[in-house]
């Protein structure tokens, strides 16, 4: 599974209203939605967080897949990527996205 979050994206809704913040939504979700395979299921878990559940249990294997969703969110230069591992409780591999997200967050400041 692949999390992703916009970075600042409370920052773009307040200083640029939230029918912007919606247009960077459907954009990244646009942007993802190319870079997934058929095999990939993309979907919106949040506010500003996007998962990837992909076949593939590593980031090794998913090289390629994040490889392209850096290459086009390289522009926006506010993202994120985290990569879980196969064969833990779905609760359980969300809330360890969760924290791996928040303390990329926390080193980028």
């Amino acid at each position: 599974m692949i999390t992703i979050a916009i970075d600042n994206f409370k920052f773009i809704n307040g200083t640029y209203g939230h029918l912007h913040g919606d247009g960077v939504l459907r954009a990244c979700s646009d942007l993802l939605e190319k870079c997934a395979r058929k095999s990939d299921f993309l979907c919106r878990y949040g506010g500003d967080e996007f998962i990837i559940v992909t076949p593939m249990p590593t980031c090794e294997e998913n090289s390629l897949l994040l490889s392209r969703i850096d290459k086009g969110l390289e522009d926006w230069n506010e993202h994120r990527l985290c990569g879980m591992e196969r064969g833990k409780d779905i609760i359980d591999v969300l809330n360890e996205a969760d924290k791996k997200m928040y303390l990329n967050k926390q080193k980028k400041k």
